[in-house]
C-alpha cells in the first residue's frame, strides 16, 4: 500500500466537452488512462499500465483514487464546477501527477493545483505549467489549506474540518459559498 498524496486542483478548458470528458474520468478513477493512456505493451494482463511506464509519464505509480477517499478536509471527488472549470480533490500513489498535468497542458487544460504527501514530507505546486516543490519543511499555507496544523508532539495533525481555509490566504472550505470561480488553491 503506497502513501498516498494528496491533490487539490481546479481543471479548465476552453472546450466543455473536454472538460466534462476529464470530470468524468476523474469520478471514475481514470482520469490519466483517458487523457494520458499507455501503449498497449506497457499494460498488463488485467489492462493496467505497468507502474513504471505510470511512474514517467504520469508522475505517479497509478491513476486517481477519488471513491471513499479524503484529501485532507476535503472529500475526494468534484468540489466545485462551472461552465469553464471544475476543482477537485483526489489522492495519487506516492507522488504528484506533474507529468500527468503536463499532458493534460498540451491538450489545452489549464491546471491550477497543490499537493502534499505527509510520509515523504513533500508539498508543492503546479500553476498553470510551472512546479514548485518543497522537500521536508511544509509551508504553513499549505497544511492550512488541506486542514493540517503543526503539532509540536506529533509532527502535524489534522485541524477541525470547520475552519476556513481562506482565513489563511489559501483556498476555501468546500463549506463557503461558491463563488463560480473554482477553488483558488494557492493565492
Amino acid at each position: 500500500m503506497p502513501n498516498y498524496c494528496d491533490n487539490i486542483a481546479t481543471f479548465r478548458h476552453k472546450d466543455p466537452a473536454m472538460l466534462k470528458r476529464a470530470k468524468d474520468a476523474l469520478m471514475q478513477e481514470r482520469l490519466f488512462r483517458e487523457f494520458v493512456p499507455a501503449p498497449h505493451e506497457f499494460v498488463d494482463g488485467d489492462g493496467w499500465p505497468t507502474e513504471d511506464w505510470c511512474d514517467e509519464h504520469w508522475g505517479t505509480e497509478r491513476d486517481v483514487c477519488v471513491e471513499g477517499w479524503t484529501a485532507g478536509r476535503y472529500k475526494c471527488g468534484v468540489l466545485e464546477e462551472g461552465e469553464t472549470f471544475f476543482s477537485c480533490a483526489f489522492l495519487t500513489a506516492w507522488a504528484p501527477p506533474i507529468a500527468a498535468f503536463d499532458a493534460l497542458r498540451q491538450q489545452g487544460f489549464k491546471i491550477d493545483a497543490i499537493y502534499m504527501e505527509l510520509g515523504w514530507v513533500v508539498s508543492g505546486t503546479y500553476r498553470f505549467g510551472k512546479h514548485r516543490c518543497y522537500n521536508g519543511d511544509l509551508p504553513p499555507e499549505l497544511l492550512r489549506a488541506f486542514g493540517y496544523i503543526e503539532d509540536d508532539e506529533c509532527g502535524y495533525r489534522r485541524e477541525n474540518c470547520q475552519v476556513c481555509a481562506s482565513e489563511y490566504g489559501v483556498g476555501r472550505s468546500p463549506a463557503s459559498e461558491p463563488t463560480g470561480e473554482g477553488v483558488d488553491v494557492c493565492k
